[in-house]
């Protein structure tokens, strides 16, 4: 059998002729038969050489990109699931005491940071699943919100608890995404 040393098919085509000069007037039927079992085994073996050398490359970087992925989703559902145990049972109460009249829906604007910034972060956090860049975006969006009024406004560093854990997650999408 006549191995595909080049990776592409002029292997194949080179055996051809050779087959062809073979044959002798007789064995036209049974040559024909051979001549294209032969091009097709040395097709088959160039095709397999290439997508053998393509997966040896693929599986290098990939690897490198899929545990990069992991990190970021492992990372960014530990913070979902922080802000869902820190903020959600703040909301149902919130939401409760307002449509009851105790007190109002917005205390100030604090609060609505706050909250905007929890929704921004879910919503980046389930875009993140499915478009990387997209939620890797709006979650640095969710991080600019939460830092920035409190940083700029009040000089408050309390901020950065729940600002950089988010940039951090944005960040490691959008080079997800890169790679």
């Amino acid at each position: 059998m006549i191995l595909c040393k080049h990776n592409d098919f002029s292997a194949a085509i080179q055996v051809i002729p050779l087959l062809a000069d073979r044959r002798t007037s007789g064995q036209v039927r049974e040559g024909k038969s051979r001549l294209f079992f032969c091009y097709f085994a040395v097709s088959l073996q160039c095709i397999s050489q290439k997508f053998s050398a393509m997966k040896n490359q693929i599986d290098t970087s990939s690897r490198k990109s899929n545990a990069l992925l992991l990190v970021a989703q492992i990372f960014a559902s530990l913070l979902a699931l922080f802000f869902l145990l820190a903020f959600v049972p703040k909301l149902i109460d919130e939401y409760v005491q307002a449509f009851t009249g105790e007190k109002p829906f917005f205390d100030g604007w604090e609060g609505l940071i706050m909250e905007a910034t929890f929704y921004l972060y879910i919503i980046g956090y389930l875009f993140s699943w499915w478009k990387k860049c997209t939620g890797g975006i709006i979650i640095l969006v969710a991080s600019a919100v939460q830092m920035g009024p409190f940083l700029i406004i009040e000089g408050n560093l309390g901020s950065l608890i729940f600002g950089i854990p988010m940039l951090i997650a944005g960040i490691l999408f959008l080079l997800v995404y890169k790679k």
